[in-house]
């Protein structure tokens, strides 16, 4: 009997402690004190032609007292118009430095910005430096006096379940606070290769964006960025751009005005189940090379189509959203080492990360030709992929440059298991895997291959006129 009576006081012990560790702060007045003189309310305004603009639901203004402002009975009668709209900031250092969304102010004539301390004077704002592909900008005023400021801190060591304070300008109220917990790290939502957004149930409208998110040190983890939501409104969950990807920017705009990137000159696909069972790979991890940029560091370290990209730097590459943010934080001209999977094994290869100059990188499914009765004459068919070996003829018709070998793509029968895989006539086929292809013989003799050793996918490099990717088809 006693035995039974210590079992049941353990648990209620437990269970007790669970509570007491999960119990809310009794108030989180302290760190909001300290924090909102800093956070900014900003204002922009757009001239929009009115002769031109048709409007929605979504070019509501923010602020609801410029409802009553914002529509005309004739929008002939005035050719241009003001549009406002308001959006959120954060002051991080007593000079006027301030923090914000860069599609806050991206097409703006004028920026305004009002203190926290709800002073009614405006500071015209200067935009220092800005780069949408963080969404971040930086602005700067000039104040009589040392402004409030705040300082960053390490999203890194933010976990999931952590509190954080959300305080921003929604639907122009002005600053307003609010509270929830971390429920996701490292949420990629835009195809953005520099997405690694912290994801929050505090409530986060229309105006927060460019807001801060606070840790219970009343640090800057984030800067509140987007939400997802049917309506338009907060449904709980918003995103943060953190706040180890936003300092580094934010001291390249201060210092420089503008952002230097490294660039390694690959084009990646993720890794999944089937390319590394394909590759040989024993864990899913890593990018896939689908394309290398002549000339780039990759090339330069050789690098080839088909290669998995396991390590960069001495760091693992988890999978392929974390490539893109080690490269782009690369300084320039520095020597890295690459690790690829390549043949079943592992290979280390160096080289210097550089900073590019631009940017690089029928109802039927049927032969592309078949009314006119040409392409069953000509070509073979596998996997009911109408393929031929390149002439100069197949060049002139489908624009292959003469640097690019491999096979041509004629056309698909309806039951082809490529059908849905993104083939079209004019690619080309160039690599079974981690094989070259340059002939039929190649193509069929490859594909038998990989039957014979029972696998029921191959992987198939194909060059598209937007790039090459390497895709999946089912061998059944």
């Amino acid at each position: 009997m006693m035995r039974c009576i210590a079992f049941i006081f353990i648990i209620v012990l437990s269970v007790g402690e669970i509570a007491a560790a999960v119990q809310p702060p009794a108030s989180f007045a302290d760190i909001v004190e300290k924090a909102i003189p800093a956070v900014v309310n900003i204002s922009t305004t757009q001239k929009v032609d009115m002769r031109n603009k048709n409007f929605s639901l979504n070019d509501l203004p923010d602020n609801p007292q410029d409802i009553f402002e914002f529509f005309e009975p004739d929008p002939n009668s005035r050719k241009t118009r003001k549009i406002r709209s308001l959006g959120s900031g954060f002051i991080i250092d007593p000079q006027g430095y301030i923090v914000t969304n860069y599609h806050n102010i991206a097409d703006a004539d004028e920026i305004e910005v009002m203190l926290g301390d709800e002073s009614p004077e405006r500071y015209k704002a200067k935009v220092l430096g800005k780069d949408p592909k963080t969404d971040l900008a930086l602005l700067k005023i000039n104040a009589k006096d040392p402004l409030p400021f705040v300082k960053f801190g390490n999203s890194n060591e933010s976990k999931v379940g952590d509190y954080v304070i959300a305080i921003g300008n929604p639907f122009g109220l002005g600053g307003t606070v609010t509270a929830g917990i971390i429920s996701a790290k490292a949420r990629y939502l835009n195809g953005s290769q520099y997405d690694d957004l912290i994801q929050t149930d505090a409530s986060i409208n229309r105006g927060n964006s460019g807001g801060p998110m606070f840790n219970m040190k009343g640090e800057v983890i984030g800067v509140n960025t987007l939400i997802l939501s049917t309506t338009g409104g907060n449904i709980g969950i918003g995103f943060a751009m953190p706040s180890a990807i936003v300092e580094p920017i934010i001291d390249q705009l201060r210092n420089k005005g503008e952002i230097s990137r490294g660039w390694l000159g690959v084009l990646i696909q993720p890794v999944d189940e089937y390319v590394a069972k394909s590759m040989g790979l024993q864990k899913i991890k890593g990018a896939l090379v689908a394309e290398v940029v002549k000339d780039s560091p990759a090339d330069k370290a050789g690098v080839k189509v088909g290669d998995i990209i396991s390590r960069f730097d001495g760091k693992e590459v988890k999978n392929i959203h974390k490539l893109p943010r080690m490269v782009s934080e690369t300084p320039i001209n520095k020597r890295v080492s690459i690790q690829v999977f390549r043949n079943g094994k592992y290979e280390v290869l160096n080289t210097i990360i550089e900073k590019p100059a631009s940017d690089p990188l029928g109802e039927e499914a049927e032969d592309s030709e078949g009314k006119q009765g040409n392409s069953e004459k000509i070509g073979q068919v596998i996997l009911g992929i109408r393929v031929a070996d390149l002439n100069n003829a197949l060049r002139n018709k489908f624009k292959i440059e003469p640097a690019l070998s491999g096979i041509v793509v004629l056309g698909l029968n309806r039951n082809s298991p490529a059908v849905e895989s993104g083939i079209s006539a004019g690619d080309l086929i160039q690599q079974v895997g981690s094989k070259k292809i340059t002939t039929i013989k190649d193509f069929e003799n490859e594909i038998n291959n990989i039957k014979s050793l029972g696998h029921k996918k191959a992987m198939i490099l194909i060059n598209k006129v937007n790039g090459t990717r390497f895709i999946l088809i089912d061998l059944e």
